[in-house]
């Protein structure tokens, strides 16, 4: 038995010298191991403190700090010490990125009497004394959330803002925005995202932006805002993408000023009238709404845009009317638009210039039949139309009308398609073609189908034939 406890220890002592031995990635100076880390994901670089004792300090030096609060009330306690520890060891260094992730549970502190009001109240100000440390390390990124329901608000607190001269880039999310100091000027904020915040009305807003003066990029994510006037105008001379989602101004206009805007995305919006400023300056436009008029003012707003993203909502309403007041795009070049039936023919004789088309999701109705005439192929078609990408499963409804394009596309050089039946790719080798130098990929896709694909939309081949007049 002896023996045996012996070996064991032996053994241990062995093995625990091996390691120490192999471990040769510990023995770097902590500059080179702080800069491996930073090579690695936010969340994973800040796991990394649980290797050993070596480690444990390290990612609170990395130039981006990941904190998410824990969702068990037992848990935060422990958390907020931690947090406390990690700034304190920060005062004076730059942060490149800051993530603050923090939650209120109501269900989980319901049965825990010691999170109360007071308990809310020291949260805010724990939150604030972070920023307070923050704010002297010259951050360049912050993202701050917070997660609860409407019963509990956190504020953020302007008047720190007043040191956030290096700040480039602002995210924040559920949080209550107070009324900020005047004076308070963010001299290098390029993006501001404002997801499910609640302001205090359009006027407050109208001012932020002005006092940013090289904002680039706007975010509004279903915002509570309140308008007291008729007008909310966002105003920027330098902003060039804004984006609005799940807002409601049924009685206000929505007034654009930006010179330079050259990205707008607009989602479930409802205003009153819409006037863009500066329509000939937008590039790319993504409009999603399931109101007729909306869609409507919004596609007149933009008559010099290139690059369209037109969402099932939109068509489906304009489709509806069979809009015959579709505006002409003349200077069109990308489209992006899920299987439609009744406007398709529209939307390619109003797009002289289109070169390349997406179908980006949705089916056709089953057992559809269409047969279009000869005359009904638009000149986009016949002369200009390059390439097509087609994202969704093609059944035999969406075969129609690949083969309706096939037929008439003289300058076509390349079909893209997703998802296909194994068994059909087949028949796409007796197809008519009228270019004669058209060629038909099958690929599938190493990314999500969710996302935005484009004539620069990057795909793995795992499977991949191309098949050309010449094959057949």
């Amino acid at each position: 038995m002896a023996k045996n406890s012996c070996a064991a220890n032996n053994r241990h002592e062995i093995m625990k010298k091996q390691r120490k031995e192999i471990d040769m990635i510990s023995e770097l100076p902590d500059e080179l191991l702080i800069r491996i880390l930073s090579l690695l994901p936010d969340a994973d670089a800040t796991r990394s403190r649980i290797l050993s004792n070596r480690w444990k300090h390290l990612w609170a030096f990395l130039p981006n700090l990941h904190f998410v609060m824990p969702p068990f009330i037992e848990q935060v306690n422990k958390f907020n010490d931690s947090v406390d520890q990690i700034l304190a060891l920060r005062i004076g260094f730059p942060i490149r990125k800051l993530f603050l992730q923090c939650s209120y549970d109501g269900d989980n502190y319901r049965f825990n009497n010691s999170f109360s009001i007071v308990s809310r109240y020291k949260v805010d100000c724990r939150v604030y004394n972070w920023f307070s440390i923050v704010s002297q390390c010259k951050v360049e990124e912050i993202e701050y959330r917070f997660l609860a329901d409407d019963t509990y608000d956190v504020k953020f607190h302007w008047n720190l803002s007043i040191t956030f001269n290096t700040l480039t880039k602002l995210t924040l999310k559920g949080v209550v925005l107070g009324a900020p100091i005047d004076e308070i000027p963010f001299p290098c904020l390029k993006t501001l995202i404002l997801q499910c915040t609640e302001h205090y009305d359009t006027h407050w807003l109208m001012s932020l932006i002005s006092r940013c003066p090289v904002l680039e990029e706007l975010c509004l994510d279903w915002p509570r805002l309140t308008c007291k006037a008729g007008i909310v105008k966002l105003c920027s001379r330098s902003m060039r993408r804004l984006t609005i989602k799940r807002s409601k101004f049924k009685d206000q206009e929505l007034v654009i000023d930006a010179p330079k805007l050259e990205y707008l995305h607009l989602f479930a919006c409802f205003f009153r009238k819409y006037t863009l400023m500066s329509p000939t300056s937008v590039v790319e436009a993504y409009i999603s709404y399931s109101q007729y008029h909306n869609v409507i003012k919004l596609l007149r707003c933009i008559p010099s845009t290139k690059i369209l993203t037109l969402t099932r909502e939109s068509l489906f309403t304009l489709g509806a009317r069979r809009s015959k007041n579709m505006p002409m795009f003349p200077n069109l070049v990308e489209l992006e638009i899920p299987w439609v039936l009744n406007l398709f023919l529209i939307l390619l004789s109003n797009m002289p210039n289109l070169e390349y088309l997406t179908f980006s999701d949705g089916h056709l109705p089953f057992g559809m039949n269409w047969d279009p005439t000869m005359e009904e192929a638009s000149a986009c078609l016949r002369f200009k139309l390059k390439e097509i990408f087609v994202v969704s499963y093609v059944k035999r409804e969406e075969f129609a009308i690949l083969s309706y394009l096939l037929k008439h596309a003289n300058n076509l050089e390349k079909l893209t398609i997703g998802k296909v039946d194994p068994e059909r790719r087949g028949s796409w080798l007796n197809i008519h073609r009228a270019s004669k130098s058209c060629r038909i990929e099958f690929v599938v896709i190493g990314c999500s189908l969710g996302a935005k694909p484009s004539r620069s939309f990057c795909f793995v081949p795992c499977i991949c034939r191309t098949l050309s007049p010449s094959s057949i």
